[in-house]
Parts: C-alpha cells; structure tokens; sequence
C-alpha cells in the first residue's frame, strides 16, 4: 500500500508563544546552555476526519473450493461421488476381480 500526505508548513519568528516549554526544557536539562541546542516541532492536521480502510478476504480456499466444485457439477454433472464411482471402478473392482479369478 503507498500512503501520501499533502503537507504544508509555516513560519515563526523565535522567541514565542512555544518559548515557554524551551525554558522548561532548559531547566529540566542544565547541559543545554545554548539556544541553538534545542529545537521545537509542532505538528498539525489539516483535517480532523479520517478515512478507515478495512482489508477482508472475500473469498477463503473453503469458499473458492466450494464455488468450483459447484460450478463444475453444474457445467459437467461432475461431483465428488462421482469421483468415488470412477476410483472404484478403475482401481478397486478390477482388483476384487482379478483376485476372484485366481480362486
């Protein structure tokens, strides 16, 4: 996903109205003894709505399985027991004959 923000910026002369918590700061680390040491970053939204985008899985393997298996049947008269029909037929009765014949 790519996320874009429209940004715009402005301006102040310092000192001013946010001066105040660079002097607490000030005070709160005594190492600091320059102005040019500290700085300051205010950040604003444009709008105070938001849009919310929700990512769900329309169709999970159960449903994609289903939907083939149905439109198969559906095209061709296909189903599962008729897939047990053709494996018995081809694989199990020839056995169960071959193996009366050698009684």
């Amino acid at each position: 996903t790519n996320t874009q923000y429209s940004a715009t910026h402005s301006l102040a002369t310092f000192p001013n109205k946010a001066s105040r918590v660079m002097k607490e700061l000030k005070k709160e680390f005594k190492d600091f003894d320059r102005e040019e040491d500290l700085s300051l970053l205010h950040v604003y939204f444009k709008d105070l709505a938001m849009i919310k985008y929700n990512k769900d899985v329309i169709y999970s393997i159960e449903d994609l399985i289903a939907a083939f298996g149905g439109l198969i049947g559906l095209c061709t008269g296909f189903s599962l027991l008729s897939l047990a029909e053709v494996i018995y037929f081809f694989t199990l009765r020839w056995w169960l004959q071959l193996c009366q014949e050698k009684r």
